[in-house]
């Protein structure tokens, strides 16, 4: 199933907004680079490899989810994001989790004022975004 089907799928059985969905993205990324943190410490071996790969499939999902238009925003969030991937390769994951917590702030503070655009009809809703991202994880 490609990523576009699998948010599209979850956003109309959990009912969850197009911003509330990036913020759980956002919030599991993080989780997952904080395990990762703590299965190096404690010698987790096994526990780490498994949380690093959920991380980098998380952040490689928020990714390709990004609207590539060539604006200083995106080249922007795109740079951060490519960041945040090298560090959790790196065994860094803490340095990620700072970044992707700035961002998963940032998308916060749109949420309410997000919601009300897609209420209105100027954001579309997940369900009928196109299906053009065949990006699968």
């Amino acid at each position: 199933m490609t990523f576009q089907k699998k948010y599209t799928a979850t956003s109309l059985i959990s009912g969850l907004t197009r911003i509330e969905m990036l913020i759980a993205l956002y919030d599991r990324a993080i989780q997952h680079c904080q395990s990762f943190e703590r299965d190096i410490e404690t010698g987790n071996n096994s526990g780490a490899t498994f949380h690093e790969f959920k991380a980098q499939k998380l952040i490689c999902g928020i990714h390709a989810g990004i609207d590539q238009n060539g604006t200083e925003l995106v080249d922007n969030l795109n740079r951060i994001l490519e960041y945040c991937s090298t560090k959790v390769a790196e065994r860094q994951p803490a340095t990620a989790v700072h970044s992707l917590t700035i961002l998963r702030d940032a998308w916060e503070q749109i949420r309410e004022e997000s919601n009300q655009l897609e209420a209105a009809g100027s954001i579309p809703p997940i369900a009928i975004m196109g299906t053009s991202m065949e990006v699968t994880v």
